[in-house]
C-alpha cells in the first residue's frame, strides 16, 4: 500500500490567516469591549442560531452564512490530485479560513489514525515557516461523530493562530484563525463543536427540491412562429433530436471539480424546437431552468433561478439599461426573441426584455468555412467576439476568443477541437486544447473535454 502523504503545498496555500498577521483588534475607550474593525463584526458576537451550510462541502458549522470571500481549489493550485473549496470570513479579532480538500488517489479511510498524521505534518509545516512558533494546546477528539484534532500556537508578536481538522472518508476538512488575544480561543472552540456533516441523501433530497422549485410554468408550444431553421438546427444538431445532456471533464488541472459532471440538459420537441434547457453551475449543480414557447406571435423564455445557492455570471455586472419610453412589463415571460436570415443562416438574434427593452444581441458572419459572433450588451456595445473555422460537415475546428473586455487580463485566446460522432452524425465527444505561449515557444495542451448523450424521437 502506498504511504500517504501530503504535499507542501496541500496546507500551506490556502492559509493565508498563517501567512500574515491579522488585522488589529480596535477597543473602545476605556470600555475593554472589542468593536467592530472596518466593519468587520466580532466573533464573540456570532448568533449561536446562525449556520454556515455547504452542499458542495457536506457540512454545517456556526458562522455567518455571509462569507468575506471563496476560491475552488485545483490540482494546479494543491500541487497534487486534490480538489476543493475555500471559504473565508473576516472578523474584528482575525481571520477565519475553512477549506476541504478531497484526496481521491490516496489511501485515507477517514480514521483517527489517519487524522493524527495529518495533524502531525501540519504543525510541522508551521514551525518550519514561523520557527519561533509556541505549541499552547491541543487535543484530539470526535465532534457530532467524525474525528477531530485541534491544536494552537503563539506566534508571538503575530498573535494566536488555531487549526481545526476533521476528517471523513477521503475529505479533510480545516479551519484556519489567526487572532491577536488568547480570549478569542474560547469564541472558537464553540464554533468548531458546531462542526456536523450532511449526509449525501440529504444533499440529494435538497437538490431535488430546488429543482422543483426551480421549474418555471411551461409556455405555450403553439401556435409557432415560422422560421427557416430549427433551435436544433442552428446548434448544428441532425435527425429528430429529443434530449441532449452535456457534460465536462477537466484535462488542465486548473478546475475545482474533477471528473465528468453535467454541464446542461437540453429538451427538444419534434419539430427542432427547444423547449427547455436546464442550465448546471461548476459544481454541477441545476441553478436555473429556463423554458420556451410562443405567445401573441412571438418567441419567448420563462426562467427561474436558484436563489439559495451562489449565481455567477460571466457576463459581470449587467450592462446600464438604455433609455426608453417606459413599459409595463408583460409577467408571462421573460424575454423574447427576434431572427434575421440571409441565404436560409441565422445571421442575428436579438433578445428583448418583456418590458420592450433590447437586450443582447447576436450577430453571425458566414463565410465559406467560418463564422464570426458578435455579441452586443444592453447599451450596444461590443461584447464579445469570437472567429470559428469550420470542417467539411460544418464542425468547429478552430476557435480564437477575442478579448474585447478585459484584453489586458485574458487577451485573445485559441482553441483546437477534436470529435467522436454518433450514427445520425452528431459529436457524443469533443476534445479541446488550448494554444499556450512560453519562451516563444507555441504549444497545444489539453483544457478539456466535452460529452454529449443524445437521444432521438
Amino acid at each position: 500500500m502506498r504511504k500517504f502523504i501530503l504535499p507542501l503545498a496541500t496546507f500551506v496555500f490556502a492559509s493565508s490567516a498563517l501567512s500574515q498577521p491579522p488585522p488589529p483588534a480596535a477597543t473602545g475607550s476605556g470600555s475593554g469591549q472589542v468593536k467592530k474593525f472596518a466593519g468587520w463584526p466580532s466573533v464573540s458576537s456570532l448568533p449561536v442560531t446562525e449556520q454556515f451550510a455547504s452542499l458542495e462541502g457536506r457540512f454545517k458549522i456556526g458562522l455567518p452564512k455571509s462569507i468575506s470571500g471563496f476560491a475552488a481549489l485545483s490540482p494546479k493550485q494543491t500541487g497534487s490530485s486534490a480538489t476543493g473549496q475555500q471559504y473565508t470570513w473576516k472578523f474584528a479579532e482575525g481571520d477565519v479560513v475553512f477549506f476541504f480538500l478531497d484526496f481521491p488517489d490516496s489511501n485515507l479511510t477517514g480514521s483517527a489514525a489517519d487524522l493524527v498524521r495529518i495533524a502531525e505534518n501540519s504543525k510541522k509545516r508551521i514551525t518550519e515557516r514561523v520557527p519561533d512558533a509556541k505549541l499552547v494546546s491541543e487535543n484530539q477528539s470526535t465532534v457530532n461523530g467524525v474525528p477531530a484534532s485541534y491544536f494552537m500556537y503563539d506566534l508571538g508578536l503575530k498573535g494566536f493562530a488555531t487549526v481545526q481538522l476533521f476528517i471523513d472518508k477521503k475529505r479533510v476538512y480545516r479551519i484556519d484563525a489567526a487572532f491577536k488575544d488568547r480570549k478569542t480561543e474560547k469564541h472558537l472552540t464553540s464554533v468548531f463543536a458546531s462542526f456536523s456533516l450532511i449526509s449525501q441523501a440529504e444533499v440529494d433530497a435538497e437538490l431535488a427540491r430546488r429543482y422543483e422549485a426551480m421549474k418555471p410554468v411551461p409556455l405555450p408550444q403553439a401556435p409557432a412562429v415560422s422560421r427557416p431553421t430549427s433551435d436544433a438546427q442552428d446548434e448544428g444538431l441532425k435527425g429528430k433530436v429529443k434530449k441532449v445532456i452535456e457534460e465536462s471533464e477537466d484535462r488542465s488541472g486548473t478546475w475545482g471539480v474533477q471528473g465528468r459532471k453535467t454541464t446542461s440538459v437540453e429538451y427538444y420537441d419534434q419539430s427542432g424546437a427547444l423547449t427547455q434547457r436546464d442550465s448546471y453551475d461548476s459544481q454541477g449543480k441545476p441553478f436555473q431552468i429556463t423554458v420556451y414557447g410562443y405567445i401573441d406571435g412571438m418567441r419567448v423564455s420563462n426562467y427561474k433561478t436558484d436563489n439559495e445557492g451562489n449565481v455567477f455570471t460571466v457576463m459581470g455586472a449587467p450592462s446600464p439599461a438604455v433609455a426608453i419610453a417606459p413599459r409595463k412589463s408583460d409577467p408571462r415571460f421573460k424575454y423574447s426573441y427576434e431572427y434575421k436570415y440571409e441565404g436560409g443562416k441565422l445571421v442575428e438574434r436579438q433578445m428583448v426584455h418583456n418590458n420592450g427593452r433590447r437586450g443582447m444581441r447576436y450577430a453571425y458572419k458566414h463565410s465559406l468555412n467560418q463564422v464570426e459572433e458578435l455579441v452586443y450588451s444592453d447599451d450596444g456595445k461590443l461584447n464579445q467576439r469570437y472567429v470559428s473555422i469550420l470542417d467539411a460537415n460544418g464542425n468547429e475546428i478552430e476557435r480564437t476568443d477575442f478579448g474585447v473586455v478585459n484584453h489586458d487580463l485574458y487577451g485573445d485566446r485559441r482553441y483546437k477541437y477534436s470529435y467522436e460522432f454518433d450514427a445520425a452524425g452528431n459529436w457524443v465527444k469533443k476534445v479541446t486544447l488550448k494554444e499556450v505561449k512560453e519562451n516563444g515557444v507555441t504549444s497545444w495542451l489539453p483544457d478539456y473535454i466535452s460529452y454529449r448523450t443524445i437521444t432521438y424521437y
